[in-house]
């Protein structure tokens, strides 16, 4: 499974991976790149993949460039209706970004949770299709920020299947660039970790064949709302992390807890059946209980088991 779905989403099944493959540009220049990683205190010639073995440059080199034909679009709406008001980004995915990342700062001076924003944001440009020539969208309505990043989850995979590590970023190298500059962690990081945050299901995630959407909601404070639900029991087993997690979440812990204790060891498909719960929110269970450091994990993808930890 982890081979084939390599293959779809990088492009190898077909040719090369789209950032790889040649550009129909030339006479590409990197100035926006370059300022933003000086402004980072780092080295924009340290980017590897931006040319192919006969020297021409490869789309990744076009994403960066200041000529990058794709741009991001940020569309207020006053009073959550209305005609919005209505900017548009373009030049270097790295201007872009850097264009945009005041935004964040600014919603949550209104009530949005301005970390988690800025974590699906920059996923909205490191896993969307480069391909299309479609902008992110960045829609501000009142109560809710909505971003789209063109590109979806390609031909049967799921959100599941992205939150589940089943899927290979989309855009190595450019997931490499971000994470140079402190930008990005790793595949999907931020958007389990916006997940396990809003104490949700993936109602706040949905995908089609050509978009990709996370909506985030404005007055969402996870510290506030996890302090006044948690069990005493999880407060106490708490190291350092800022937020906890709901009541029935910590009662679904209290279940893996005590499985642990009895039979030493637990894998995915029975976590999900002690719990009578989907893979998203097992995952969000196994979540707390490593941030809470309970547990740790071994192995990965279908051999991944959970223990207690001594």
């Amino acid at each position: 499974m982890a081979e084939t779905a390599e293959k779809l989403i990088t492009g190898e099944a077909a040719g090369d991976r789209f950032e790889d493959a040649p550009s129909s540009e030339d006479g590409l220049t990197f100035e926006e790149a370059t300022a933003v990683f000086r402004g980072r205190g780092a080295d924009f010639g340290c980017v590897g993949g931006l040319t192919t073995p006969d020297g021409a440059f490869t789309n990744l080199a076009l994403v960066l460039s200041d000529q990058c034909p794709q741009t991001t679009r940020v569309m207020r709406y006053e009073d959550g209706a209305g005609s919005p008001e209505t900017g548009e980004l373009g030049g270097s995915v790295l201007g872009q970004y850097q264009a945009l990342e005041d935004l964040p700062r600014r919603l949550g001076e209104e009530g949005f949770p301005e970390d988690v924003l800025r974590n699906v944001i920059v996923n909205a440009f490191v896993h969307r299709d480069w391909s299309l020539n479609a902008p992110v969208m960045v829609n501000v309505r009142g109560d809710a920020v909505e971003v789209l990043s063109p590109g979806g989850v390609p031909h049967d995979f799921t959100v599941d299947d992205v939150l589940g590590e089943v899927l290979p970023p989309r855009n190595p190298r450019l997931l490499a660039v971000f994470r140079r500059l402190g930008l990005a962690r790793g595949s999907g990081a931020g958007l389990r970790e916006f997940l396990h945050l809003t104490e949700e299901d993936a109602s706040h995630v949905r995908a089609s064949g050509n978009t990709f959407r996370v909506k985030v909601a404005k007055n969402f404070s996870p510290d506030v709302k996890a302090e006044k639900r948690c069990p005493p029991s999880v407060k106490a087993a708490k190291t350092g992390s800022r937020s906890l997690p709901n009541a029935k979440v910590s009662e679904e812990i209290g279940q893996v807890f005590a499985y642990l204790q009895e039979h030493g060891e637990i894998n995915d498909a029975e976590l999900m059946g002690l719990l009578g719960v989907k893979k998203m929110r097992a995952m969000q269970v196994t979540h707390w209980m490593q941030k809470l450091g309970q547990i740790d994990v071994i192995g990965f993808g279908s051999e991944r088991t959970y223990r207690l930890r001594r």
